[in-house]
Formats: structure tokens, sequence, C-alpha cells
């Protein structure tokens, strides 16, 4: 009797979701960095399974003045990658405040 394993190559990448760009005013002369906050985004994937595979920053990590990329990496079990990517952006204003960039 002869046996075999059948496999089948899932060419389907995970969905990741979207994060809204982070800005962070901080007053003129005060400050040159400033620390940020946000929900961690997930992913789904067909096979039921997904894992982080990479991220760029953490959330609590601190920013310089300018805009910085974070960047999301996920993988499923056939090895289908994706990624999602959003900016902090910490510039100068009067006062220091946080806003998110709501895309519609």
């Amino acid at each position: 009797m002869k046996s075999f394993l059948e496999f089948s190559a899932d060419g389907i990448p995970p969905v990741v979701e979207d994060r809204p760009d982070i800005i962070i005013t901080v007053e003129l002369g005060t400050a040159t960095a400033a620390q940020a906050s946000w929900q961690e985004p997930t992913a789904t994937d067909n096979s039921g399974t997904v894992t982080l595979v990479s991220r760029t920053s953490t959330p609590g990590s601190f920013f310089p003045l300018g805009t910085s990329p974070v960047t999301y990496t996920f993988e499923d079990p056939s090895g289908n990658r994706a990624s999602t990517t959003f900016n902090v952006i910490v510039q100068t204003g009067k006062s220091g405040s946080i806003h998110l960039a709501i895309y519609v």
C-alpha cells in the first residue's frame, strides 16, 4: 500500500488592519521627541493562523521631531506576508497635543 501527503500551496496573504497616522504636537523649544502609544494592528488569514513576524516600533516608544514610519509585518503558515505602515509625526506648535489622522 502506498501513502502520500497532498500539499496545496496557499497563495493568499493575510489581511492586515490599517492604523491611522499619529500626529503629536509639542511646544516649540521644549521637546525634541515625544512618546506615542497606539493599539497594535491585527491580521486575519484564510488559514485561521497568522503570526506577527516583525514591527519597527512598539507602543510607548519615543519618536524624534519629524516623521517616523512604523511597520508591522504578518505571515501565514504558507509563508505569505502582508504589512501595514503608519507614520508617527512629531511636530512643534503652541501647546502639547496628540492627534490621530483619520482617513475616510
